[in-house]
């Protein structure tokens, strides 16, 4: 089973999208598109039916949900049919109360990561009451290994990982190049099933994927973004992208 990431000629060169159970370490500098992708990922789970799950880390759930909608259009049916669940950990800390009526899981801060944890059991038992597997979106991780440490969250993600993947989860993981050791991101790397790495050459930005399905002899390929999609533009040619 395959799981649609939103991005037509991303699903195309995996193979027609994310293998189901899968996470996906999205790596890059910041303002490269990688939030755009995610987003994208979870509104495609959305429009299919499934339900989504949103851990913010830098953002309140009120600024996620705009971005989301902005991405996927109008969400306002889904998140009141209950598709769409957020973890926020960043309202608390900036002294902000969330609106109830988002049906938002709170967390103080990130300086306790069993807190995080606990927040996550909770929703996922929401979800697994009427559904059988959904999009995940942690965003990010580079926050949390600043909060705590590269250490602490490389053990949590252990974790984190195998519990989404029990409750039926297909996962990305965001991580900002240029602020953790190479250690560090060869570590959460191991974690995962595979890479979709972006980056900045000059005025194109260039994307390629390592593991997940996707051919191994398939190198950069140029993308385009905006607030709303990712676009592969390079072609594929005899086996290649160029």
């Amino acid at each position: 089973m395959k799981i649609l990431t939103g991005v037509r000629r991303l699903d195309d060169l995996l193979g027609g999208g994310l293998p189901e159970g899968s996470f996906a370490l999205v790596y890059g500098p910041p303002f490269a598109g990688k939030e755009v992708l995610a987003r994208r990922f979870l509104a495609q789970s959305i429009a299919r039916g499934d339900a989504a799950l949103g851990i913010v880390t830098n953002a309140t759930a009120s600024e996620f949900h705009k971005d989301l909608a902005r991405s996927a259009g109008n969400l306002a049916v889904p998140i009141a049919s209950g598709l769409l669940h957020t973890i926020d950990a960043y309202s608390r800390v900036i002294g902000f109360e969330e609106d109830p009526r988002l049906g938002t899981e709170l967390v103080d801060g990130l300086a306790s990561l069993n807190d995080l944890g606990v927040a996550l059991g909770k929703v996922h038992r929401e979800i697994t009451k009427n559904a059988s597997r959904h999009a995940l979106v942690l965003d990010s991780v580079s926050t949390l290994a600043i909060q705590t440490s590269p250490q602490a969250t490389f053990r949590f993600l252990q974790v984190f990982i195998g519990m989404a993947r029990r409750a039926g989860a297909t996962g990305m993981l965001l991580v900002d190049h240029g602020m953790h050791a190479d250690a560090d991101v060869q570590a959460f790397k191991h974690l995962c099933h595979g890479i979709i790495e972006v980056k900045r050459d000059g005025d194109r930005h260039l994307l390629r994927v390592e593991g997940l399905g996707a051919p191994p002899e398939i190198g950069w390929t140029e993308y385009r973004f905006d607030e709303a999609n990712v676009e592969i533009t390079g072609s594929f040619s005899g086996g290649r992208i160029r």
